[in-house]
């Protein structure tokens, strides 16, 4: 048996965000985090923000003076300043960007000295600029008030109007004292002084070229560099022996900590690095072997298990490899042995003091006690006598083990993929002594644990169960990151550690009668700086929590320190594509401005997984509460034809432990329109009442002369119809005798006149009536059909069909209604149909209507049409004489109704109603 050890460096978990993420370049030179938690980073193509979801670019569209820019200026409030290439300045008021009013001055300046231009100072009144990169040569001052730039050369002050108090050589002394303490003096000596931290840095060797870009000094005393050779810090006292090296061999040019404890760094050439944290590490298996499957805790060792079967030995400072391999089939858990504790058992390996000793079995081997053992791996489950391997086989079952608990309440558990089994431990008996437990039957157990009177299952699917007597219960919390638990890890009472597919779980608990309480879960994943999400297994050693995942080992000292909880703010309020920033004043709309957008913001780098929702929200009104919180991933929401009113939107979200953010808020009022104003009001109750003094004094005679009037119009309107009749008809009638006449056929045409005259003498008896009888209307429909007959020489027959008991009846209907429909028919239903046509008109009664049904088989028409055409004023007429009898009768109405298919024919129907006056 051989070992090979090797040292590792300690490494640090690095996201490295470039071109490929959105960013717009891989070159950027200085970095801020804002009031409201937003990262903010200059480049050669713009300003990029990162609002913890996405990286942001802004432009020269957004209102910058130039696309090149290098450093931020923090100002008051949530405003800062950035200085470009060309010497223009670029100012940031919370919500936009906007050049500086004398950049054109400026500009001026810096293209005589191809220089740009940095601030040194601001204040209420001045902003003070100096030439970046170049000896002192002239300062400026900007009075805000009065807005005028005074050049000051040779490095004297001019006092004027702003009342500047300042003298020379103290304002001198300032800007070199400001010169010094943006950089380290003499970087490439062995010492070198900050005069940002008041702290000398000593280097054992000489650190050669290297440009020192920024420093940075942290609330914990830790000292960061920034230079071509990377990122490093420096703990106390600032010497090489404490250096620790973030990123190696790239041109990083500053760096800031944000609300999260996260770094965020920019380089020159190698784009943004986010470190999630220098409190996490990981140890550096650079054989590729970095799939850890287990982790065992004996003594001052820590032992790791691949899944390719290498066991790893790690002490505090070093990685010890043996290539002695364990399987595939090998367990993940390690086991103590009862008789020796120099000895266990890791898969199927006996380890004395932590050194391998032998290959027992390619199975796992856990002894019980002095005088039996287990031997299991994912197939098989045997139970010795003995520990020399000739004892009898008291049980054996294929049952596909995945983990043991040996030592709650002197019995064994197995975790299958098929529930809980338990062992009684019985050592002569040769009954079977395994059982299974029915209550996690088809539930695959993936590890078990036990501390005091609980044993704990993580399982597939199913989340975390745990058993108190007889009873088996679960763990239903929502902040939980996954249901599906690899490990699980008893740190001691009332806490246990949870590995998921997820990401990792601390769970603080207590025992209330006889069940577990969740008192508190903290959540860790990728975002805290674990190497990935999928964790395998967790101990805690040497006052370390060492984290297994499918990408390495992750091993951090707890941080007592609360996660920050997460911030939101309300970007704006859309409207018609106007958009209104939060303030605290009310945003005022008018009455049709109610199709609402709201745009909100949550950060924090510690987002809920999964389906869980980070945002919850509200909308109030001075009515009502319209909505209660509900919860969202959506940044924006919008609400549709509100009425008019006083509305508040709230907001707030939550990080991954269910830590709520401070709630914002923004409120609004929809204007009423003018008609629901209460000056409306008033001056509508006044006219109201004027008028209705008027009406009360002449509503009388008012409605008598209307009624008067409209019964007059209506009777005009009806004898207007009916001159419109005859007329109508007399010209289509002479217009056949003409023809007669010219086709030189005096008979017929005699024979013609005498039937028209017959006619006409009806027609006009029938225009002084208001109404005639049944019979008289059939008998002049047969009379004008028999004329019509002549006219296009059969071209057509007709047929009237109607009871005779009808004409018993004393039934009276309009004159000549059905004979306009009739006419109709003649005249152009037949036109090129190639056919003879036929016409049914068909009289009826049904319950109290008189039912008039014409029906041809003619050309058809398009209903829809018929509108349109200038030619319908037979059918005109019917209308509105229908219409007429029904403004007047409000109860039983007529109905006219045409349907009409093209080249099948047209069916048109009167229904009207019986013993109704029709004038």
């Amino acid at each position: 048996m051989f070992l090979i050890t090797h040292t590792y460096s300690q490494e640090y978990a690095i996201q490295n965000f470039d071109t490929k993420d959105g960013l717009p370049t891989s070159e950027f030179y200085d970095v801020i985090k804002d009031d409201k938690g937003f990262i903010w980073f200059t480049s050669d193509r713009g300003i990029v923000r990162y609002n913890s979801y996405y990286f942001e670019v802004f432009s020269l569209k957004n209102g910058l003076s130039n696309i090149v820019n290098f450093t931020f200026y923090k100002s008051s409030g949530n405003t800062f300043w950035i200085n470009g290439l060309d010497g223009s300045f670029t100012f940031w008021n919370g919500n936009s960007f906007s050049p500086f009013a004398f950049n054109f001055k400026l500009k001026e300046f810096s293209k005589k000295s191809n220089q740009w231009f940095e601030i040194i100072n601001i204040n209420e009144n001045f902003i003070f600029f100096i030439k970046g990169n170049t000896p002192l040569t002239s300062v400026y001052k900007i009075n805000r008030k009065t807005g005028f730039i005074t050049d000051l050369p040779n490095e004297k002050i001019i006092i004027g109007s702003n009342k500047c108090s300042t003298k020379t050589k103290k304002l001198i002394k300032y800007i070199n004292e400001y010169r010094k303490n943006k950089s380290i003096d003499n970087s490439k000596l062995k010492y070198s002084y900050s005069y940002a931290t008041g702290k000398a840095i000593k280097f054992n060797t000489n650190p050669s070229n290297s440009f020192i870009y920024n420093e940075f000094l942290d609330k914990k005393g830790n000292l960061f560099i920034m230079s071509d050779d990377g990122l490093s810090f420096y703990t106390k006292p600032f010497s090489e022996d404490f250096k620790h090296v973030i990123i190696n061999n790239r041109s990083i040019t500053s760096m800031v900590i944000d609300d999260f404890d996260m770094i965020w760094a920019t380089s020159v050439s190698s784009g943004i690095f986010k470190i999630n944290s220098i409190n996490v590490k990981y140890l550096d298996i650079k054989n590729g072997d970095k799939n850890i499957e287990g982790l065992f805790r004996h003594k001052n060792f820590l032992y790791a298990k691949t899944k390719l079967g290498n066991v790893y030995k790690i002490n505090k400072n070093s990685v010890t490899i043996s290539y002695y391999k364990l399987g595939k089939r090998g367990f993940h858990r390690g086991y103590k042995d009862f008789k020796n504790e120099n000895m266990f058992y890791f898969g199927g390996t006996k380890y004395i003091n932590g050194i391998p000793e032998a290959n027992l079995k390619t199975t796992n081997i856990l002894p019980l006690s002095n005088n039996s053992f287990l031997e299991y791996d994912y197939l098989d489950l045997k139970y010795y006598l003995n520990t020399n391997n000739k004892g009898k086989i008291i049980f054996k079952e294929v049952t596909r083990a995945l983990s043991i608990e040996p030592l709650f309440k002197n019995e064994t558990y197995v975790g299958t993929y098929d529930g809980v089994y338990n062992l009684t431990r019985i050592a002569t008996s040769d009954k079977k002594l395994f059982s299974p437990d029915k209550l996690t039957k088809k539930i695959r157990i993936n590890d078990l644990r036990s501390n005091s009177n609980i044993l704990w299952a993580g399982t597939l699917g199913n989340g975390l169960l745990y058993k108190i007597g007889s009873k088996w219960n679960t763990i239903n919390e929502k902040k939980l990151n996954s249901k599906y638990i690899n490990s699980i890890y008893l740190e001691k009472e009332n806490l246990i550690w949870v590995a998921t597919n997820f990401g990792l779980n601390k769970i603080e608990y207590s025992i209330i009668n006889q069940k577990v309480k969740i008192n508190k879960i903290t959540n860790y994943d990728s975002s805290n700086g674990l190497l990935s999400n999928y964790i395998k297994d967790i101990t805690v050693f040497n006052g370390y929590v060492y984290v297994a995942t499918d990408k390495g080992i992750s091993y951090f000292k707890e941080n007592k320190k609360e996660i920050p909880k997460p911030s939101v703010f309300i970007e704006k309020l859309q409207v018609d594509q106007k958009n209104y920033q939060n303030t605290n004043a009310t945003i005022v709309l008018k009455h049709n401005q109610n199709d609402i957008k709201i745009k909100f913001t949550g950060i924090s780098n510690y987002k809920p997984k999964g389906n869980k929702k980070f945002y919850e929200y509200k909308l109030v009104s001075n009515k009502s509460e319209l909505n209660n919180w509900k919860a969202t991933n959506a940044r924006d929401l919008e609400y549709l034809n509100l009425e008019k009113g006083s509305y508040t939107f709230f907001v707030k979200c939550f990080n991954a432990n269910g830590v709520e953010s401070d709630t914002e808020k923004i409120s609004f009022y929809i204007k009423p329109h003018f008609t629901n104003t209460l000056i409306f009001k008033i001056l509508a109750v006044l006219s109201c009442i004027v008028f209705l003094t008027f009406i009360i004094k002449r509503r009388n005679l008012i409605l008598r002369e209307k009624l008067e009037f409209n019964l007059k119009l209506k009777t005009a309107e009806l004898r207007t119809l009916r001159n419109q009749i005859n007329p109508h008809f007399i010209f289509n009638s002479l217009n056949s005798v003409q023809n007669y006449i010219f086709s030189n056929r005096k008979s017929e045409a005699n024979l013609y006149l005498n039937s028209l005259a017959k006619l006409i003498r009806n027609s006009l008896n029938f225009s002084k009536k208001e109404l005639i009888s049944l019979d008289e209307e059939i008998q002049f429909i047969q009379d004008y059909l028999n004329l019509e007959k002549m006219r296009y020489r059969d071209k057509f027959d007709y047929k009237i069909n109607f009871d005779e008991s009808i004409l018993k009846r004393k039934i009276f209907i309009p004159p000549l209604l059905s004979q306009i429909i009739v006419e109709n028919s003649v005249k152009h239903a037949f036109k090129d149909s190639g056919k003879k046509g036929e016409i049914s008109i068909t009289y009826n009664i049904d319950y109290d209507f008189l039912n008039i049904t014409i029906v041809d088989n003619g050309i058809g028409f398009n209903t829809e049409s018929l509108n349109k055409k200038t030619n319908s004023l037979g059918l005109d007429i019917v209308k509105q004489r229908i219409n007429l009898f029904n403004e007047k009768n409000k109860n039983e109405k007529a109905s006219f109704e045409i349907n009409s298919k093209i080249s099948v024919g047209t069916t048109i129907t009167l229904k009207l109603p019986l013993k109704k006056e029709w004038n």
